[in-house]
Order: structure tokens, then sequence, then C-alpha cells
């Protein structure tokens, strides 16, 4: 099936199945200008009625594309409500593994950081206690 842009009047070669009866939006790969098709039944016109009926037709695709382009808008709205729910596991892990990070840093960095602040390796010392007694805690939890 052959398909021409009503912008650029670009033919494209379509395979049939590709456009369903109710039709479909389509995009130009020229000129990026969007339209929605539908397939045509084959009928014959006189060249009078076929003047009437042009107009129309490009009225009712112009309301059918902004009809198309509402409805994807009204379910891209409604995918960006779903997507929105804050996984808040996901935000536990993001927090527990930044503050790993944090710790790793300031380990690698400390006789540098202990010239800014001498108590750093006390500060340090104490806060690997802590995790290894939180990993003793949940070890205790599993048994």
């Amino acid at each position: 099936m052959e398909i021409k842009c009503p912008n650029c009047n670009k033919s494209f070669n379509v395979n049939d199945k590709m456009i369903p009866s109710k039709g479909r939006l389509l995009q130009c790969g020229s000129c990026s200008n969007k339209w929605f098709f539908k397939k045509k039944e084959i009928k014959t016109f006189s060249p009078e009625k076929s003047i009437d009926i042009v107009p129309d037709k490009k009225i009712s695709k112009n309301q059918n594309l902004e009809n198309e382009e509402n409805t994807i808008i009204e379910k891209k709205k409604i995918q960006i409500d779903k997507n929105n729910k804050i996984n808040y596991m996901n935000l536990f892990l993001v927090i527990i593994i930044s503050l790993v990070a944090i710790v790793i840093l300031l380990d690698t960095f400390k006789l540098q950081i202990s010239n800014f602040f001498p108590s750093i390796n006390i500060i340090l010392d104490n806060l690997y206690q802590t995790i290894i007694d939180i990993i003793l805690f949940f070890k205790d939890l599993i048994r």
C-alpha cells in the first residue's frame, strides 16, 4: 500500500497488515509530520463529488488526529501517575549503599582527613564497632 504524507507529499510503501481497519497514527520519516491514517474503501467518484469530499476528509483527519493525540496524552498521564509511586525498599537500599560508600571514602582518606580532624580515627573506630554490632544483631535474628 502506498501512503503519501499530507504535508510534504512524500510516498511510502507500507505493508497492509501494519495498519488496522480502524486506522492508526503515522509519522513521516522525512518531515516528521504526524497524521491519522485510515484505510479507504475503493470507490469511483465523479470529479464534482471528489472536490466536495476532499475538504471534509481533511477536517475529519485533523479531528481524528486531535482525538488520537488527546487519548495518547491521557494514557501517558495515567502511566506517569502509576510510575510515580515511591518504592521505599529501593530508597532504603540507596541510602544504605550511600552510607557504606561514605564510610569507605572516609576510611580511604583517613590520614589526610586526620590533618584537619584529629579525632577522626576514634570516630571511625567507633563506627566500625557499631557496624560489627549491627551485623551480629542481624545474624542472631536469622538464627
